[in-house]
């Protein structure tokens, strides 16, 4: 009985040391999927765009795109309002550039594609700690460009929610705007693979719901009631969570059903939003 034991315990023993040992790069492939291809440039649509090269607080390449308002004469303009967008874990900021340019047309602001490390032409590994890093890298830039926080408007898809809400929680700004966003890492994990999932094992969490009730700027949450990737549900709970003013828009569809094209009409309602919360937005 005793050697029975032994062996269990040993066995067990190995068992978490595998665990240890590959779950931080398992974990990493089940979070991020990088993409390096260069899908689309802003130019086939027509429009002008800036390349932004940055190095992150640790040295780290960071490649996005900057897109200037028409009216800004392809320059940074301090005066008017800039959108961070922040893309979810399986595209790069050359996807769905048909939404992310009809938005910053909708909305009359400057588009700046923030891009993580190791995505795109950006250097590096994914792993949460960096890539929040990467999101302050370009809010500081923009400040040191001259744009006031009153004129930065953050807006974060899927894994990009939890990243501007991590950056909302930390810095002043117009608003923020989530699209099909999650209360964690590790409860989105749970509602895909099950409540038997050892979260606690989890190191990109990507908390938003420890955060959001501490971020007094404006909020607007855009969320699928067929979303089969990240629940309705938890896009409630994260709004529930959140401070006045606040606005959350359910829609008939899906996952990226607004990034396919649809429902454009929630492009006006976040251009009203912003309006009525004191962003200066072109009528």
């Amino acid at each position: 009985m005793l050697k029975i034991l032994i062996i269990v315990i040993i066995c067990l023993a190995v068992l978490l040391s595998l665990i240890a040992i590959f779950l931080p790069n398992i974990e990493r492939t089940l979070v991020y999927w990088p993409n390096r291809t260069v899908h689309q440039t802003p130019d086939e649509f027509g429009i002008n765009y800036q390349t932004l090269e940055l190095q992150s607080s640790d040295g780290t390449k960071l490649v996005a795109w900057v897109i200037p308002h028409e009216s800004s004469d392809n320059k940074v303009n301090a005066d008017k309002p800039w959108l961070i967008y922040f893309h979810g874990n399986a595209s790069n900021i050359s996807y769905h550039l048909s939404y992310t340019t009809r938005l910053a047309e909708e909305l009359q602001v400057n588009l700046l594609l923030a891009e993580y490390r190791g995505f795109f032409k950006s250097e590096g590994k994914a792993f949460e700690k960096g890539i929040v890093q990467d999101a302050r890298r370009y809010y500081d830039y923009l400040i040191e460009q001259g744009v006031a926080p009153k004129n930065i408007i953050l807006y974060g898809f899927s894994l990009g929610s939890g990243i501007a809400t991590d950056l909302a929680s930390k810095v002043d700004i117009a608003a923020l705007i989530l699209e099909a966003p999650y209360t964690s890492v590790p409860e989105a994990a749970q509602a895909a693979y099950g409540p038997w999932l050892p979260t606690g094992l989890i190191r990109n969490r990507y908390a938003s719901i420890k955060k959001i009730a501490s971020i007094d700027a404006p909020l607007f949450i855009a969320h699928g009631e067929q979303d089969q990737t990240i629940p309705f549900e938890l896009g409630q709970k994260l709004f529930a969570a959140g401070v006045e003013p606040k606005v959350f828009r359910p829609f008939r569809g899906g996952h990226t059903t607004l990034l396919e094209g649809e429902h454009p009409e929630i492009t006006s309602e976040m251009r009203q939003f912003l309006r009525q919360n004191g962003v200066e937005i072109v009528p």
